[in-house]
């Protein structure tokens, strides 16, 4: 019974991280292919000029590495709240 529970659990992390990874990268690579030039991909302040060639490379990976950790980070807290609620629901449901 227990190995169900970890299968299913292993399952639901596993195509969450693959949601998550598929949505970063379309997110990273989305301002290169609109017209208009590559811009950065969160609209905020950031306090220097970021039109001059590295300084807006190393803004785009510093954001893109944030947003994926930011991902990987509520994927894994989703997918405990989610293993742990579809265990109290197929409990619920065989009693």
């Amino acid at each position: 019974m227990l190995r169900s529970y970890i299968r299913t659990s292993k399952t639901i992390t596993l195509s969450l991280q693959v949601a998550c990874g598929t949505t970063c990268i379309f997110w990273g690579v989305y301002p290169y292919t609109v017209s208009g030039g590559p811009f950065l991909p969160t609209a905020g302040y950031i306090p220097y000029d970021t039109d001059y060639s590295p300084v807006f490379e190393i803004t785009f990976v510093y954001e893109f590495i944030a947003v994926l950790c930011s991902g990987v980070m509520n994927t894994g807290a989703l997918s405990l709240i989610e293993g742990a609620e579809l265990r109290t629901l197929n409990d619920s449901l065989e009693n």
